[in-house]
């Protein structure tokens, strides 16, 4: 149904310009009149609505992102730094076995570290960024929170991300399980209007897929929906 609705409003649109060029053409050739004019005014007024409801329609339609795989990997990466020093780009990330993973982000293991960590300004040239951005490292400052394929892939074909709440401080939180389910449940329902669906995988763990992020609006949309999960987190902390 949405294919013959985009087809019948884009044919409209050309139909319509078609008339009224017609309309012209037929008082030109029949002789310029009063009567002509306005016979043809009408014909114009009439035809008008529809190429203004289909340019509106073709303006509406989301365009692809020129450079979607750019765009993105700069928005996850904002995003990325904008939420540190919650969450680090992984060093060294070892992924599942068989999974289209590449990349992903560690969350802090103790929570209370996290405003010593704003104080001291801690970024990527500090020297003890390396112990909480490296996966599974010594001191495991750290833990896995979400992994997800390469840029270039997740704009070309449907992909999932992995989001997992094993940190040490989950495991001291009442019924905890039962608040993964509960993002998981408010993520489809923030969603539902972007082929987004969320569905637990294992202990304290989650997928959520998408389908090709091609235009601006898709990338933001997939940013808002890592956001909307950190701040569940956060509430949760």
């Amino acid at each position: 149904m949405d294919k013959l609705d985009f087809k019948e409003k884009v044919w409209g649109f050309i139909f319509g310009i078609i008339a009224i060029a017609s309309a012209v053409a037929e008082m030109i050739s029949g002789g310029i009149s009063w009567s002509a004019f306005w016979g043809m005014l009408k014909d114009i007024a009439s035809t008008a609505v529809v190429i203004v409801v289909g340019y509106a329609f073709i303006n509406s339609i989301p365009k692809k992102a020129k450079d979607a795989t750019g765009k993105l990997e700069t928005a996850v990466l904002e995003w990325g730094m904008n939420n540190t020093p919650l969450i680090f780009k992984a060093e060294n990330l070892r992924t599942p076995q068989n999974s289209n993973y590449t990349q992903g982000y560690l969350l802090l293991q103790y929570p209370d570290k996290y405003v010593d960590l704003v104080k001291g300004n801690l970024n990527p040239e500090s020297p003890e960024w390396i112990d909480y951005a490296t996966y599974n490292g010594g001191k495991k400052y750290t833990g896995r929170f979400l992994i997800m394929p390469d840029f270039d892939a997740m704009t070309k074909k449907p992909f999932t991300v992995n989001f997992s709440m094993k940190q040490k401080h989950f495991e001291s939180i009442a019924s905890f399980d039962e608040n993964v389910d509960i993002i998981i449940k408010a993520l489809n329902a923030r969603f539902n209007d972007n082929r987004v669906f969320a569905k637990p995988v294992g202990k304290r763990e989650f997928e959520v897929s998408y389908q090709p992020l091609t235009t601006d609006d898709d990338i933001s949309m997939f940013i808002d929906s890592l956001d909307f999960v950190l701040s569940m987190v956060k509430v949760i902390i």
